[in-house]
C-alpha cells in the first residue's frame, strides 16, 4: 500500500510486460506487412513508442547489429546464451588452472616490476 503526500492510498500500475514472440510478431507487422506504426500499435493494442522501438530493435537484430537490453528474435537470445556461456566456462577454466597451481605449491603472488601491473608468478616456494 503506499500512501501520496496527502496520506491518501494509491494504487500503483504496472508495467505490462511482453514476451520477446508477440514483440517479434508486432514487429514484422511494420517490417514485413507494410503496416505503420500507428496502425500496428492500435490493432495489437501496445503504445506507438513501444512498438517503435521494437522494430528498431528487429531491424538491427536482422542486420546483425547488437542491441541494448534483452534480445527479440530467437537467434539473437540464442547468441547472447552462448556468449553468456563461453564467459562462464572461461571464468571457471581460469579458476581451474589456478586451483591446479596452487594444490602443486607453484603458485606466489608477485610483481613485475618490468610492467606497471601486478601478474601473478609461479615458482617452486611452496605456500604457507
Amino acid at each position: 500500500m503506499h500512501l501520496n503526500h496527502y496520506g491518501d492510498i494509491m494504487t500503483t500500475k504496472t508495467r505490462p510486460r511482453f514476451n520477446p514472440e508477440f514483440k517479434v510478431e508486432c514487429a514484422q507487422l511494420v517490417l514485413d506487412q507494410r503496416y505503420t506504426v500507428r496502425e500496428a500499435a492500435d490493432a495489437m493494442n501496445v503504445g506507438h513508442s513501444t512498438l517503435d522501438k521494437w522494430v528498431r530493435k528487429l531491424k538491427a537484430e536482422r542486420e546483425g547489429s547488437l542491441t541494448a537490453g534483452k534480445p527479440i528474435t530467437e537467434d539473437q537470445r540464442e547468441i547472447a546464451e552462448l556468449k553468456k556461456r563461453i564467459k562462464r566456462l572461461e571464468i571457471e577454466k581460469d579458476i581451474l588452472k589456478k586451483a591446479s597451481a596452487i594444490s602443486n605449491g607453484h603458485c606466489n603472488m608477485g610483481i613485475n616490476h618490468n610492467s606497471r601491473r601486478y601478474v601473478r608468478q609461479y615458482s617452486s616456494r611452496p605456500l604457507i
